[in-house]
């Protein structure tokens, strides 16, 4: 998560994720990489998945662990590894429960 301001905005607590609440989204300059595992908002693919939100608790990129052999809810460790290329203006991440992270 990469905030411009540090300090947590007030009632940002439950589904807000202490990041934003009901009158920052949208607004707040904040990068985050959510792991979820619940299907919250009909717009979650589902109960495993590897989401980016930006300027809000809703993704506008997201992709199921499941194909991928990853249950971030099974108790077993997970591993993950961000990049961002800013030349690219990409985002990339790796998630793993074998610590091979290609």
């Amino acid at each position: 998560m990469l905030p411009d301001d540090t300090s947590l905005p007030s009632n940002s607590a439950g589904q807000w994720l202490g990041i934003v609440n009901s009158t920052s989204i949208g607004v707040s300059n904040i990068v985050a990489v959510k792991f979820d595992t619940r299907k919250s908002y009909s717009e979650d693919i589902d109960d495993n998945h590897v989401g980016v939100d930006v300027k809000s608790i809703y993704s506008i990129q997201q992709e199921s662990l499941g194909p991928h052999g990853v249950n971030i809810s099974s108790g077993t460790n997970s591993i993950a590894t961000i990049y961002f290329d800013a030349k690219g203006g990409k985002l990339i991440i790796y998630v793993s429960t074998s610590g091979d992270l290609k």
